[in-house]
């Protein structure tokens, strides 16, 4: 019986992270990879994932994706963030903080939420996203 529920709950899992990568990659720049690469013991999936996103606001946020992903809170978290044209560490730590304190199921709920993290901060708090940088014209 232990089995079967565990088997049950695995293929849910990967049909909802199915749905959920399908989501992220028509709303944000996303990427996918294996973490693990299968093995003879694991040909069927299951194992962890890694999801690089950005977004317009000159971000680049990595991913990780734990097995109960996207069912479980906490299930995902972000490895690394990263800015362009002007972020200050300071800021994308406190990001991180912030969503990672949100404890989000999902890719998709950890990137929404970091986006209305950062309009709400732009609007509340003054924060400057970085324009995108441009090269000099000539004369």
């Amino acid at each position: 019986r232990f089995i079967l529920v565990e088997t049950m709950a695995r293929i849910r899992t990967l049909e909802a992270r199915v749905v959920e990568l399908a989501q992220l990659r028509a709303r944000y720049a996303a990427q996918v990879y294996d973490v693990e690469v299968a093995s003879a013991d694991n040909q069927y999936g299951g194992a962890e994932q890694a999801v690089v996103c950005a977004i317009n606001e000159g971000i680049t946020v990595a991913l990780r994706l734990g097995a109960d992903c996207p069912l479980i809170p906490g299930s995902v978290y972000v490895s690394e963030i990263f800015g362009v044209g002007g972020w200050e560490e300071e800021k994308l730590n406190e990001l991180k903080n912030v969503v990672l304190s949100k404890r989000c199921k999902g890719p998709m709920e950890v990137m929404d939420c970091m986006v209305k993290e950062i309009r709400k901060r732009s609007q509340e708090e003054g924060w400057v996203v970085p324009a995108t940088p441009s090269l000099p014209r000539g004369k």
